[in-house]
């Protein structure tokens, strides 16, 4: 297995198995969210990642809360 795949792989396990394992945080999975404090906006994370990549894979899913009245 090559260097980069080795660091991808323990970042992954960080990420979804034990979050005790070290690894390189630029390649930890991380939920994005909108929030207010302190701010950080799902689409200023997103490009900033675009800015800075070779090629992407894109994959997204949607949650919202309907309120009853």
């Amino acid at each position: 297995m090559d260097k980069l795949t080795e660091i991808f792989n323990r970042s992954l396990q960080t990420g979804y198995v034990d979050k005790t394992i070290s690894s390189d945080l630029d390649y930890q999975p991380e939920l994005l969210v909108n929030q207010k404090n302190p701010p950080k906006k799902v689409l200023s994370s997103i490009l900033h990642e675009l800015e800075n990549c070779n090629q992407f894979y894109i994959s997204v899913a949607f949650v919202t809360t309907k309120f009853r009245q």
